[in-house]
């Protein structure tokens, strides 16, 4: 007999056909279980495979580009908004591969994401605690990740590129995307009109690619700046067998309250 998926609720799922994939929700408890639909048989079937963490009420969200999953947000037990995302990879042997990714900026529950442009992922609205009882999480974050899945890839970024953030003017957050490239050690950093130091986003190792950062409004302090010019600086480091070199990039943003 067929495993059956009528008997849980406020579960994930997303398309790569032939199949539904569905993910975690609830069945006596929060899960992590996986299960397969395939549209063309109309079977039903477990996986081996779990989540790393059991979840409900996220979403998921395939990205064509990269050929990946995500499962992001939800609650369980423990929390009542959760801040974690899952990355799915799909391997040739039809099993998965699931690893942590970048958790989110915004813990959210009842959430909405989807794959765009660059093959980027946005996600949005959401609360901050299960059922009604948590406000409204108002912030449009991306998630952070390259969107080239290897350096074979011509769809590699030919330049260090720092592009200007999305929106501007922004309220309460905007979006900070820029090429790589190389690999590179990256600061990405907030400055305002003095010269002053407001926030350090991201201080990694990364490889080619394109990324995107959502930044909120928040300084290094946790406290909330003021409206006003904000510049962002990207401080590129390449350090390759071929070559050796530094980049200083700006863009201007204005906050306005």
């Amino acid at each position: 007999k067929s495993p059956s998926a009528n008997t849980f609720s406020q579960r994930m799922t997303f398309i790569v056909s032939p199949y539904i994939y569905i993910f975690g929700g609830v069945l006596n408890g929060v899960t992590n279980t996986i299960q397969r639909f395939n549209i063309n048989q109309q079977r039903l079937e477990n996986l081996n495979e779990k989540l790393l963490d059991v979840r409900a009420a996220g979403s998921a969200v395939f990205n064509p580009l990269s050929q990946k999953g995500f499962i992001i947000g939800g609650y369980n037990e423990k929390f009542g908004a959760l801040n974690t995302v899952e990355e799915i990879e799909f391997l040739p042997d039809g099993t998965l591969s699931i690893k942590q990714g970048p958790p989110l900026t915004y813990a959210r529950t009842n959430l909405m994401a989807v794959a765009y442009k660059n093959g980027l992922v946005a996600v949005f609205g959401g609360r901050t605690d299960r059922g009604h009882s948590g406000s409204i999480v108002r912030q449009v974050e991306i998630l952070e990740q390259v969107t080239s899945v290897d350096n074979k890839n011509e769809n590699l970024p030919l330049t260090h590129k720092l592009f200007p953030n999305y929106p501007n003017p922004f309220n309460p957050s905007t979006n900070i995307s820029f090429d790589l490239a190389s690999e590179a050690d990256i600061s990405l950093d907030v400055y305002n009109v003095l010269g002053e130091h407001v926030i350090t986003l991201v201080k990694s190792f990364k490889t080619a690619g394109t990324y995107v950062k959502t930044w909120d409004g928040i300084d290094k302090y946790g406290k909330a700046v003021p409206s006003g010019v904000y510049f962002v600086t990207l401080k590129i480091n390449s350090n390759t067998v071929n070559n050796s070199s530094k980049s200083i990039l700006t863009q201007k943003m204005l906050l306005l309250k």
